[in-house]
């Protein structure tokens, strides 16, 4: 490619020839001179010198054979230079000369304006890596090539302006593009892009946060795959992850679009399709929440059983309890409560046996409290049901032993709601702990009210029922202490674990009604806003400064 010298005699030719040319201008023998002496230059890699006397003869007689050598050869001069910017504009010039070259030489013509205008766009990004600008270029390859060019080309260049767009950040511009690729009929299912753009083209949607249009592409996505694998053709492991990806984002999609039915069928989808992957026993739990949310309860007691039956694979052991809960709670719904019950005497039994071979609490310990918390408030409705009440009307003997027989009903009541209670306390569990220690300051707080509302003997004298009143008051306050203590742990165990909700409000309010000194009622107090000024460093009344 290094131009070479020529020799003494090459010289003197060439010279010669100029010089005839110079000399007799109309003579019909100076073209061919004029050619002769520029393809000597061509063979001695003089390319501009040979440009310069090829130019001439075209510009002679653009018809001639010699003036369509000569375009050829200016060509091949551009295309040996990797001169892809003259190349581009030189083809163009040959191609619309209308007398210069035949058919053939204007189809090659055309084919290496195209040629070169891609060759360009690469090259040109090379210099600058400017993505933006790349990305225009293709696109505009693509406006002017469209009809001409072949497919797999034009294809690529929108493929590279989708790539290119989307890497500068331009999605809105990425996205246009890559839906040529995808729904236009022309390129639709006939490129080699056309499987991973749909995949790109959702991706796009989700940056954009058009999550419908997102979840759609996604499983257009995943019915392509479908269809491949149908057809037992071999995809790369990318390929299937990609598939895999994008259903269960889909499904993640369809629940947020309030779509829960096709989400359910997407999660279900990709667990049928990818058994082990390590999503599998979360999603199987999605779904059954799903249904609670819904309050399809019977699907949903099914989806948990399922799951605790034959847990997944490498599933957490706490996935195993949550299941387990949710199934009684299902059950609870659809009224089957004796089955919600032997759920949970079941999991209860599994938990303890767990902790004595040494195993350490965890999410599981929070879901066996919330089983026995619930288990244990029916017993303290009924409890707080009762009464301490005589008869009225009857004989001392008959009056007293009322009396006795409800105090020692409320009693064995009171013992046994105790004792639920403090086991779901013992299991160490938050949120479930704190709500048991309410439930046994309740009841507690109850047994003290009952006993100050409960029947005054009739056959007392005024002082004898005074020195009664006075007893039951002593044992009266003592359940009103240990209700105090309760719910105050309650509150240092809510603080402890930044868990404020019902309960330990609940217990707020409680205790400044119980001990209004010692347990004032919380309230907020705002500071009043100052303002300062940066420059003078004064200090004004907000309201002064407005």
């Amino acid at each position: 490619m290094e131009p070479e010298e020529l020799t003494e005699w090459e010289q003197r030719f060439v010279d010669a020839c100029l010089k005839y040319a110079e000399l007799y201008k109309g003579d019909k023998r100076v073209k061919n001179m004029i050619y002769k002496s520029a393809y000597l230059l061509y063979n001695k890699f003089q390319f501009d010198n040979a440009a310069t006397q090829f130019r001439a003869v075209i510009a002679m007689n653009p018809a001639s054979q010699q003036a369509e050598y000569a375009a050829q050869l200016i060509l091949d001069a551009l295309v040996v230079k990797e001169d892809w910017d003259s190349l581009r504009t030189t083809a163009k010039a040959f191609y619309d000369e209308k007398k210069l070259g035949g058919k053939v030489f204007k189809t090659d013509a055309y084919n290496i304006y195209e040629n070169a205008s891609f060759k360009l766009i690469d090259v040109t990004f090379e210099k600058d890596k400017d993505y933006s600008k790349a990305a225009d270029a293709y696109m505009g390859f693509y406006e002017e090539f469209r009809e001409t060019a072949k497919l797999e080309k034009t294809a690529k260049a929108v493929n590279n302006a989708a790539v290119y767009y989307s890497k500068s950040g331009r999605v809105a511009d990425a996205v246009t593009a890559r839906e040529i690729l995808v729904e236009d009929e022309k390129y639709a299912g006939k490129t080699k892009y056309y499987y991973e753009q749909v995949g790109f083209l959702g991706y796009d949607y989700e940056r954009i946060a058009d999550y419908d249009k997102a979840a759609g592409y996604y499983e257009k996505l995943w019915g392509l795959y479908q269809e491949r694998t149908g057809k037992k053709e071999k995809l790369s492991d990318d390929l299937v992850q990609q598939a895999g990806d994008a259903i269960f984002s889909a499904a993640v999609f369809r629940k947020g679009l309030g779509e829960w039915q096709q989400s359910i069928t997407d999660y279900n989808a990709f667990v049928k399709a990818y058994p082990t992957d390590s999503r599998v026993a979360d999603i199987k739990l999605r779904v059954g929440k799903i249904y609670e949310e819904q309050e399809q309860w019977e699907d949903a007691a099914n989806a948990f059983q399922e799951f605790y039956a034959k847990p997944p694979k490498g599933s957490p052991m706490h996935f195993t309890y949550f299941a387990r809960l949710h199934h009684g709670q299902a059950l609870s719904k659809l009224g089957q409560t004796s089955a919600r019950d032997k759920v949970y005497a079941d999991t209860i039994k599994l938990y303890n046996k767990y902790v004595e071979s040494g195993g350490e609490k965890g999410p599981q310990t929070e879901y066996v409290a919330e089983m026995l918390y619930t288990a244990a408030l029916p017993s303290l409705a009924t409890y707080e049901a009762m009464r301490i009440e005589g008869k009225r009307g009857v004989s001392k003997k008959r009056e007293d032993a009322a009396l006795k027989k409800s105090l020692e009903a409320k009693t064995k009541t009171y013992l046994e709601v105790e004792k639920s209670f403090q086991e779901v306390v013992n299991l160490g569990a938050g949120r479930w702990g704190i709500a048991a220690l309410v439930a046994l300051g309740k009841t507690y707080d109850n047994m003290a009210k009952s006993l100050r509302t409960s029947d005054v003997p009739s056959y007392l004298t005024d002082e004898q029922v005074e020195f009664y009143s006075m007893t039951i008051e002593d044992r009266a306050y003592l359940q009103e202490e240990k209700a105090v203590s309760a719910f105050k742990l309650a509150i240092d165990k809510s603080f402890e674990l930044t868990l404020y909700n019902d309960d330990s409000a609940f217990a707020t309010r409680r205790l400044g009604e119980l001990r209004p000194e010692d347990y004032p009622g919380l309230h907020e107090q705002l500071v009043k806003p100052r303002w300062t000024s940066s420059k003078s460093g004064k200090k004004y009344d907000i309201e002064k400064s407005l």
